[in-house]
């Protein structure tokens, strides 16, 4: 089995959305005290992904999809998802 080394060990990581990731790292890690572990930006430099740490896990933030739209998409309410890595 392939072990994907990069994401945590937790058994459970938060899936946060936000349209601007860069700005939602940097107020997650501020108000917070996330670490960021890792970000990923796709075409012109928009951040895509991004892993982020406390302890011994921390959530994933990542921009709005066809799977998961963004809070005003849904009529103001919010979109958080969980991961549950097996």
């Amino acid at each position: 089995m392939v072990v994907n080394r990069s994401a945590p060990r937790a058994t459970v990581v938060p899936i946060l959305v936000y349209e601007d990731v860069a700005a939602a790292i940097d107020w997650l890690c501020d108000a917070f005290g996330f670490t960021e572990r890792l970000r990923a930006a796709g075409p012109g430099g928009v951040v895509s992904h991004a892993q982020l740490t406390v302890a011994e896990g921390g959530p994933h933030a990542g921009p709005p999809g066809r799977r998961v739209p963004s809070p005003p998409r849904r009529g103001g309410r919010g979109s958080p998802g969980c991961k549950i890595p097996c």
